[in-house]
């Protein structure tokens, strides 16, 4: 049981600590970045983290923070675990995020009492809807992607046409995308268990503001949601239409993507 006493700081109040130094936070991490290394001898890993707000922020951990939490926190993503960061930096290097120190400290999963406890973050939900301060014009993002890895983005969506496959297989317990056929029995990469493979659909989207348009892929639920077709049905369509494209090939004639398969 974790007995101590932390004067947490909410993440909408972090614009008071600008450049600020020793904030104390907690949140679920929700998404854990790919390991950059800028040379041997510095690393660092970005990270989502949600509040009990619902409120998003970046941290960065640098060097023994990214190997060490960084790693662990990456191997336990797909259970969203709960973080308690101390000593930690705001920064407002182009965005106002999280950055570590040498002299912060980061306690993973850690035993809390009632009354420190808030309900587990549920990474299917949808989070409350930004601000409408916090909602970033596409063309803003774009020119700072690589620095800024989330934002909020508002526009028109259509489907992209020319994607040629619309559904993926992933693992049934962490739905990372695995290539793996579906009656296959794994044993996943990424949550380290053995799991059974099922398909979702994945499909690429346009959206559109009045500064640019952004192509997007969005998978499982989110896309499911969007479309009146299931997974399978997806998967059976694409095995039509390239059977359809092989004998008209064979017979000399043209098939486009948006020919109507079946029979």
């Amino acid at each position: 049981m974790l007995l101590c006493i932390f004067e947490l700081t909410n993440f909408s109040d972090l614009h008071k600590y600008a450049d600020s130094d020793n904030l104390y936070i907690r949140g679920f991490v929700v998404h854990a970045f790919p390991v950059k290394q800028a040379d041997p001898d510095c690393a660092s890993r970005d990270i989502i983290i949600v509040n009990e707000e619902k409120k998003l922020m970046l941290m960065t951990l640098w060097n023994e923070f990214e190997h060490d939490e960084g790693s662990k926190i990456a191997d336990m993503i797909s259970t969203a675990p709960l973080i308690i960061v101390l000593r930690v930096k705001v920064t407002t290097f182009n965005i106002l995020s999280f950055t570590t120190r040498y002299s912060s400290g980061i306690l993973i999963s850690p035993p809390l009492p009632d009354d420190l406890f808030f309900k587990q973050y549920d990474a299917n939900c949808l989070l409350s809807p930004p601000n409408e301060e916090d909602i970033k014009a596409i063309s803003t993002f774009q020119a700072s992607f690589s620095i800024q890895k989330a934002a909020w983005v508002q526009g028109t969506v259509k489907l992209a046409y020319g994607f040629t496959k619309y559904w993926t297989t992933t693992c049934v317990n962490c739905h990372k995308i695995v290539n793996a056929n579906i009656d296959w029995i794994i044993h996943c990469p990424s949550c380290k268990q053995q799991s059974e493979v099922e398909l979702r659909a994945r499909i690429q989207i346009i959206i559109t503001d009045p500064s640019r348009s952004i192509h997007c892929i969005i998978s499982g639920e989110d896309a499911e949601k969007m479309i009146e077709f299931t997974p399978l049905q997806l998967k059976q369509a694409q095995e039509d239409f390239i059977s359809k494209a092989s004998r008209k090939i064979i017979k000399g004639s043209d098939v486009h993507p948006n020919d109507k398969v079946g029979t």
